[in-house]
């Protein structure tokens, strides 16, 4: 999810109509495999299907079906339309490995059933990344918070608040961002190795931001939208240094 844009169009009935707000209150759920896209100033449902995935403006309605009770080509900021969700490498390597003990079950010929720990290791590791990127995301936005409350306790003259010890809530943040920094690198560079088409420089520059896409919507999903920023960030820039060593 992204977020958040106040709604300001005209009233619809409740089925006619999802925001973030229902969605985080729990009375709308997003259909399966998709995510929430909050609708900005500009954009129209045959933008946003192109740039999200869908093959055709029809293919959207069918995950948005509160556009059958209203004209969908009038769509307002602030609203939620729904898009396909992106996977994460945690994700990906555990389809991985389901698959591939289904291939094995099923007798495919060709498929190994002694590769199948291969199959679990690789997606044991990817859950260990995105287990530590979740946590130090989550420790780094609390050290930013205390960070910033200590300063403005210190702003406003606060008894027994030192203003020394502001440079120890600094040093905490940017230690903290460090960390979850290196974890959702290690977990981009996962999905940029693995998950290529290719071994091209532009297939794995294209792994990398789906991955980081991927982690960016999870994070979201935990209530983490400054941390699935920076994910987005990261992995534009390990994108773009894939692209440029060649």
């Amino acid at each position: 999810m992204s977020g958040d844009i106040p709604y300001s169009g005209p009233s619809f009935r409740d089925s006619a109509l999802v925001t973030l707000d229902e969605l985080r209150a729990g009375t709308t759920q997003a259909p399966a495999g998709t995510t929430a896209y909050e609708v900005k100033p500009g954009d129209n449902l045959t933008k946003i299907a192109q740039e999200n995935g869908y093959a055709s403006v029809e293919e959207l309605l069918a995950n948005n079906p509160q556009y059958a009770e209203r004209n969908p080509d009038l769509i307002y900021p602030g609203e939620v339309v729904f898009v396909p969700a992106a996977q994460d490498p945690q994700t990906r390597a555990e389809e991985a490995a389901q698959a591939h003990s289904e291939s094995v079950a099923n007798g495919e010929p060709n498929v190994d059933g002694s590769d199948q720990k291969f199959y679990n290791q690789a997606s044991s590791h990817a859950a260990g990344l995105a287990q530590t990127t979740d946590e130090t995301a989550q420790a780094w936005i609390e050290a930013k918070e205390a960070s910033a409350s200590h300063s403005a306790r210190v702003a406003n003259g606060e008894p027994n608040v030192s203003g020394s010890d502001q440079h120890l809530y600094n040093q905490a943040a940017n230690g903290a961002s460090t960390e979850f920094e290196t974890a959702a690198q290690a977990e981009i560079e996962l999905g940029s190795r693995t998950f290529a088409a290719s071994n091209s420089p532009e297939d794995r520059a294209s792994a990398a931001i789906e991955a980081g896409e991927g982690i960016a919507q999870r994070l979201e999903a935990q209530g983490l939208p400054e941390a699935a920023a920076r994910v987005r960030e990261l992995a534009q820039q390990q994108a773009e240094q894939i692209r440029n060593e060649g």
